[in-house]
């Protein structure tokens, strides 16, 4: 049986202006379209202060926590890290050098740590169909396909970051990929794997559920890191505990463990 990993981003519904997320801002949200448009801004955007207060801010001493996992728990990962390291290749980020494997950005460490996770908990993802959510430039689907032939990978996330992803995973020759407007999702489509790198928890309730319902009531599989637990319902955002009830009225066994490494003690790491 082949099988979907789909990658879900930030989905927006209405207007550049009509918040969804934390990350559904005006400001973002324009820089990534500039950025997916203007081939200087795309040389650096990874650099850029609109969108690294998304993504791209690790600093070198996260990227240390990320790379000494990796040799801890996943070294084979470690066995031909080049081809990690061609996701910092394109946008300028700030890479450090690190002992073993060289100058690399602390972002692409963090990807290859969610490798190793996804890999350790589900198996062999060639062949797989994937969907992550919150996908940004598509960084996390690059590191997965130098690693895995996947049968196809879905980004959903705003129409702007879409852009961005498209022209990036297009420039590394990335194959099997799609990225999907939110409001084109069906629902009822199947898939192995669903991912979500904090972009679930940055959502408000009722994008959730929406995601719930059109992607991650048909996924096998999931994988998704959650920030912003202590004040979800204050920002109208979903609890954990009626997350865990929801996948549990799917027939999924939701389990919850510690953010490894450490790095919020309002993180979780939920898997089914």
């Amino acid at each position: 049986m082949r099988k979907i990993f789909l990658t879900l981003g930030v989905i927006a519904w209405g207007s550049l202006s009509s918040s969804t997320s934390v990350s559904d801002c005006d400001s973002y949200r324009s820089f990534c379209l500039s950025a997916a448009s203007n081939p200087k801004e795309f040389q650096n955007f990874k650099q850029n202060p609109a969108y690294t207060r998304i993504l791209e801010h690790l600093s070198r001493e996260e990227g240390q926590r990320y790379l000494d996992y990796i040799r801890n728990y996943y070294p084979h990962l470690l066995e031909d890290f080049k081809k990690f390291q061609e996701n910092d290749l394109l946008g300028s980020p700030l890479i450090f050098n690190y002992p073993a494997i060289g100058m690399t950005g602390p972002t692409t460490l963090r990807y290859v740590k969610v490798l190793g996770d996804i890999e350790s908990l589900f198996g062999n993802l060639t062949g797989k169909k994937i969907v992550e959510i919150g996908g940004g430039y598509g960084g996390q689907c690059l590191v997965i396909s130098k690693a895995y032939h996947f049968d196809k990978y879905r980004i959903v996330d705003l129409p702007e970051p879409l852009m961005l992803a498209k022209k990036y995973l297009n420039s590394h020759y990335t194959s099997n990929f799609e990225c999907v407007n939110p409001s084109d999702l069906r629902g009822e489509e199947s898939c192995d794997i669903v991912i979500s790198n904090y972009a679930f928890s940055e959502c408000n309730r009722s994008v959730q559920l929406e995601y719930l319902e059109k992607i991650i009531k048909y996924a096998k599989h999931g994988y998704f890191t959650l920030n912003f637990l202590d004040s979800a319902t204050q920002y109208g955002r979903m609890p954990l505990k009626e997350l865990v009830s929801i996948l549990t009225s799917y027939g999924f066994n939701p389990r919850i463990f510690p953010e490894t490494p450490p790095f919020s003690p309002d993180c979780v790491l939920l898997v089914w």
